[in-house]
């Protein structure tokens, strides 16, 4: 069972190592050009993983699915919402705000039973 947890952890960690990578070798300019991913620019999709980032680790402290009103809207919808709420934030920022959330992550998977991750009814819903 506690393999499940290093396993999700390992993932995490290496996908991050990655990201970072590819965040660092971004210039400003570059992070906040639209359309890299339809009309998002990667200062976009940060602010969307972060706001995943902080999803999951609330669910998995609280053991609750849905904690965001966002959550009520279509996924398109739910997106934008994001995005726009992000759209003034400083990109040095809104980098600082998706590494704390990272981190909280990590130590929210690290704190979870391994139930959290195998049995799909463990969250309410």
């Amino acid at each position: 069972m506690r393999n499940v947890k290093k396993h999700v952890l390992n993932n995490l960690l290496y996908a991050r190592r990655d990201w970072d990578r590819l965040i660092k070798s971004l210039s400003e300019a570059d992070l906040a050009k639209p359309g890299v991913c339809g009309q998002w620019s990667v200062k976009d999709i940060i602010a969307h993983i972060t706001w995943y980032d902080r999803q999951t680790e609330e669910m998995l402290r609280s053991g609750k699915m849905e904690e965001s009103p966002l959550w009520s809207l279509e996924p398109e919808e739910r997106d934008e919402q994001i995005r726009r709420h992000h759209q003034l934030t400083n990109v040095d920022e809104l980098k600082q705000q998706s590494l704390q959330a990272f981190a909280r992550l990590l130590d929210a998977v690290e704190s979870a039973d391994s139930e959290a991750f195998l049995n799909p009814g463990y969250y309410d819903k």
